[in-house]
């Protein structure tokens, strides 16, 4: 679910609902063919278990990449969630960020 069209669902959603942003996106005379094709392929990607797709998972690999040049001690971690994950990047705790909490 990382393609152009189905982020820009996703952002339309918060701001209009998820009926009114389908029936947008759907209607768009220049992608709403391709809208529908890429929805129903993630619909019966979820339902065979998917929680990220291979664009996800290419995005998640440069993030660690990127993490570790910056600071080689910074990790990528993957939550599993019921229905999705989050990626995060993290690294150990600064000494000012230790100094904030002894503050």
């Amino acid at each position: 679910m990382s393609s152009p069209p189905i982020k820009r669902y996703i952002e339309l959603t918060e701001q209009m609902g998820a009926e009114r942003a389908m029936n947008k996106l759907l209607m768009d005379e220049d992608g709403g063919e391709e809208f529908a094709l890429l929805w129903e392929e993630a619909r019966r990607d979820v339902e065979g278990g998917a929680i990220a797709t291979m664009d996800d998972l290419v995005a998640a690999i440069d993030t660690a990449k990127k993490g570790f040049n910056t600071y080689p001690r910074k990790i990528l971690v993957v939550q599993i969630n019921q229905r999705d994950c989050d990626i995060l990047l993290v690294a150990p705790p600064t000494e000012e960020w230790s100094d904030e909490l002894n503050a």
